[in-house]
């Protein structure tokens, strides 16, 4: 699971805000990791998993709050 944001940047902090709820929540085989959103950190991070999960804030035109899901294929 990868969280991307900076907190000192307004809504960049949801990432870190997310991780910080899931907590002791998530497996133990989970790796949980919050970067600063640098594009390659961001490939480092999830080279070789089988799942990447990623929480980011994004402006989308969509009211406040909305969750986005985009799933990748291969």
């Amino acid at each position: 699971m990868i969280g991307l944001g900076t907190p000192a940047a307004g809504d960049d902090g949801v990432a870190g805000a997310v991780l910080e709820a899931l907590a002791g929540r998530v497996p133990g085989d989970v790796e949980v990791r919050h970067l600063d959103g640098e594009p390659t950190r961001l490939i480092e991070a999830w080279w070789g998993a089988d799942l990447a999960v990623v929480v980011d804030a994004a402006r989308t035109g969509a009211p406040p709050g909305t969750r986005h899901r985009l799933e990748l294929g291969d």
